[in-house]
């Protein structure tokens, strides 16, 4: 930073200008009595170079003792000649009164002791040569500067806190609008997701019932065609028995007929007369002694009857199997034929007896 002499400013304006730059380059915002001993620390580093340019003999004592002097940038043996001057200046002793010495290290012609000159900058410019005006022009620049500089800064503060606010409540209202958003198109999504699966619930039970009634028509369709199966297996059981039925009485129709025309009645001689035919109170007739046949009571209930044949009778095939086919046997129903003699008169009938 360069301070030129002739700036035709007040001491007090270049103070100020030259702390707002320093308070710029150090980055500190807040006024010097709200410093921080880091802040004050960065402010003098900035400070060092550029205040010894600063004539600070020149500055009101008012205003160093409340601008200049809290920064801690001037030295304390400056600070303590500035006051020793401020004393002893000749403004304020007696006009007899013997000029003031120079302080130790300042000569009569140092410039920290002169006012500073307007420079006529432009060459012929009557604006500028007016001392006036160009101070003027110029204290308004850096007072404006100034100002710019050293702005309350608390104010600030509070306006960039009430905007960050406003801000971070904006970013909090959209945020809840997002959430409430997603929340509905969650709920939303949730509905339509209950709804696809009610729907189809409701068209797996559809498809169960339609399964159910296809296999319940299945069924009957299967139960009518066994009944149907059934009934023609019936019907043909009944057929095929019918028929065999038929068959065997035909058979023993042919077996009959075969024996009556084809088979003669088998005839037995007898060869012991006495024993041709006996009588017991017990049972029924008894042919032979042997017997050769003896139907027991009650022939058709019991299988006490039996063929002791041949032995009264005897004759061609005489066996006891040819007359039963077994020893002993079951009779049903019987009849006894006595044969009538060739000399019976014309006329005359034979008795015969059927026992039971």
């Amino acid at each position: 930073m360069h301070i030129q002499a002739e700036l035709g400013l007040e001491e007090e304006d270049v103070w100020r200008c030259v702390l707002a730059w320093a308070k710029n380059q150090a980055g500190v915002t807040q006024p010097t009595a709200h410093w921080t001993e880091e802040e004050r620390q960065r402010v003098c580093q900035q400070l060092a170079p550029v205040i010894s340019h600063v004539r600070l003999f020149l500055i009101d004592s008012q205003v160093f003792a409340e601008e200049v002097e809290p920064t801690g940038a001037v030295p304390i043996e400056l600070s303590l000649e500035r006051y020793r001057r401020a004393a002893l200046h000749s403004n304020k002793l007696p006009a007899s009164a013997a000029p003031i010495q120079a302080g130790p290290g300042l000569a009569e012609n140092d410039k920290r002791l002169q006012p500073r000159l307007m420079l006529n900058l432009f060459h012929g410019s009557a604006i500028l040569k007016t001392t006036d005006s160009h101070a003027r022009h110029a204290e308004r620049v850096l007072r404006g500067a100034e100002a710019d500089l050293e702005t309350d800064v608390p104010g600030v503060d509070e306006r960039v806190r009430n905007l960050v606010l406003v801000l971070v409540l904006v970013l909090v209202l959209v945020l809840v609008l997002v959430l409430v958003l997603v929340l509905v198109l969650v709920l939303v999504l949730v509905l339509v997701l209950i709804l696809v699966l009610v729907l189809v619930l409701v068209l797996v039970l559809v498809l169960v019932l339609v399964l159910v009634l296809v296999l319940v028509l299945v069924l009957v369709l299967v139960l009518v065609l066994v009944l149907v199966l059934v009934l023609v297996l019936v019907l043909v059981l009944v057929l095929v028995l019918v028929l065999v039925l038929v068959l065997v009485l035909v058979l023993v129709l042919v077996l009959v007929l075969v024996l009556v025309l084809v088979l003669p009645p088998s005839k037995f001689e007898i060869v012991k007369k006495p024993y041709a035919i006996c009588y017991h109170p017990d049972c029924g007739p008894i042919f032979g002694a042997g017997a050769d046949l003896l139907i027991s009571n009650n022939c058709n209930i019991n299988m006490e009857s039996y063929s002791n044949f041949p032995h009264s009778y005897d004759g061609p095939n005489a066996t006891f199997g040819n007359l039963f086919g077994d020893y002993n046997f079951s009779i049903a129903d019987y009849e006894v034929f006595t044969l009538a003699p060739s000399a019976v008169p014309g006329g005359i009938k034979m008795k015969h007896d059927r026992y039971p």
